[in-house]
């Protein structure tokens, strides 16, 4: 989920999204979270819905959905995507940011946010709009693969290789495209686990799970995510966005042929609170 309404109006978020990998890694939090029938759950930054269609298993009954699901998502695009794939009527679905929630004080019993927490500057009004949606006990939920502490030993030479091939990709294939003179995009908030545990605990949660562990990333993985245009983006800053996304897509193959490599570890933290 972007931070301002000037996200373009296309999402290609979703080929990694409905990959089995990212479903299991959304799959281990919502176990945790212990969601019960008869809740209200806020899917912040919900996108096309991998996430709320884990959530949907834990409300579901023998007579139907006992529950709700709110979906928010800055992306129009995400959103009727979701609307066709999900199709369940215990689903609402609102676009907006999650910094400043359209929702009722104390509406929800727990909230989740799926690999995005990461994408807002506004860490602190997140977390505190959050609490204000939670209803006293309430849960927050998060993960991301993208933290200080996500690159696991020894894989940087990867990402630099990828770079390099994503570059050389682009001057091959489209020799007339310049990269543009714009500096670097400024860096995104990168906290640590203890970071994000410290931000919570000023801001009136108990940290109640903080957890870290290693996926592998396989070439069909990476080539997803290479070709999601907020990732491709930071990569490649300066050609076009759409070029990037081929580039860094296209690139996976060569810089894991070039190292002897057939998956890149990385890891990814898990972070489960409870409004005091």
């Amino acid at each position: 989920m972007a931070t301002t309404p000037s996200i373009e109006e296309t999402y290609n978020y979703d080929p990694f999204a409905k990959l089995p990998l990212y479903e299991r890694i959304n799959r281990q939090l919502i176990k945790v979270l212990q969601i019960k029938p008869g809740q209200r759950i806020l899917d912040l930054a919900s996108g096309t819905g991998a996430m709320t269609k884990l959530i949907l298993e834990q409300l579901r009954t023998k007579e139907g959905t006992s529950g709700r699901v709110l979906c928010l998502d800055l992306s129009a695009v995400a959103l009727k995507i979701a609307r066709r794939e999900v199709a369940d009527p215990a689903v609402d679905f609102v676009q907006g940011t999650a910094d400043e929630l359209p929702v009722e004080p104390r509406t929800f019993h727990a909230v989740v946010l799926g690999n995005a927490i990461h994408n807002l500057d506004a860490k602190e009004e997140l977390v505190q709009a959050v609490r204000d949606a939670l209803e006293p006990g309430g849960i927050f939920a998060f993960n991301t693969a993208f933290y200080q502490g996500t690159y696991c030993e020894g894989t940087d030479v990867f990402y630099r290789k990828w770079i390099d091939e994503a570059v050389r990709f682009i001057r091959r294939t489209a020799p007339d495209v310049r990269r543009s003179k714009e500096g670097k995009p400024p860096a995104r908030d990168w906290l640590t686990a203890e970071g994000y545990r410290e931000l919570l605990e000023r801001n009136g949660f108990k940290v109640i799970h903080l957890f870290e562990h290693t996926v592998k990333l396989t070439r069909e993985s990476l080539e997803a995510i290479g070709s999601y245009s907020e990732f491709a983006r930071g990569g490649l800053h300066g050609y076009p966005v759409d070029k990037a996304c081929e580039a860094m897509a296209s690139a996976v193959s060569e810089a894991l042929k070039a190292l002897q490599m057939k998956v890149v570890p990385r890891n990814w933290l898990n972070v489960v609170a409870q409004k005091a």
